[in-house]
C-alpha cells in the first residue's frame, strides 16, 4: 500500500460539501481520515491520507486532487485515467532550493552588516560557527 497525502483542489470543496450522502460514503471509504461529518468547506482537512491506487476512484466522482507527498515513491509526473491526463504535484523536500537565484557569503560578519543584508531581501540560508574567529560566516541567499 503506497499512501498519499492529498489535499482537495479549493475549487472542489464546495461541491465535496454539497455531494449526496452516497458519495460522501464513498469518500469517507477511500481517504483515511476523511471526517464523518461535514458543516462546512473549511470542515474538510487539508491534509487527506488515501492509498495511491485509490485516486483514479476519487477522480472519477469528479473530484480534483493535489498529491503533496507520496511515500514510497520518488517522482511522479502525471497520473493518467482513461483519455484525460490529470496532473498530480508532489512535495520534493528541499525545492526551495531551485528557487534561489543569489548566494552570497559573509566571513566575520557582524550583526549590523547581516541585518542590513536582512533588510535589503536576503535570507539566511546558513551559520557557520567560527573556529578561530569572532563572528560566525553566514551564507545568504535571495
Amino acid at each position: 500500500m503506497t499512501v498519499a497525502k492529498v489535499e482537495i483542489e479549493f475549487s472542489n470543496r464546495k461541491d465535496v460539501l454539497s455531494s449526496p450522502e452516497d458519495k460522501l460514503s464513498i469518500l469517507r471509504e477511500l481517504f483515511i481520515n476523511f471526517p464523518s461529518e461535514l458543516q462546512d468547506t473549511w470542515s474538510i482537512p487539508s491534509e487527506l491520507f488515501i492509498d495511491f491506487a485509490d485516486i483514479p476512484k476519487v477522480v472519477a466522482l469528479g473530484i480534483g486532487l493535489v498529491v503533496t507527498k507520496i511515500k514510497g515513491t520518488v517522482e511522479v509526473d502525471q497520473y493518467r485515467l482513461g483519455e484525460v491526463t490529470h496532473p498530480i504535484q508532489v512535495h520534493v523536500p528541499n525545492i526551495g532550493l531551485f528557487y534561489i537565484k543569489d548566494v552570497i557569503v559573509e566571513e566575520d560578519c557582524c550583526t549590523l552588516d547581516l541585518q542590513k543584508r536582512l533588510d535589503s531581501g536576503w535570507h539566511i540560508l546558513c551559520v557557520c560557527p567560527p573556529n578561530s574567529q569572532r563572528r560566525p560566516d553566514y551564507i545568504l541567499r535571495r
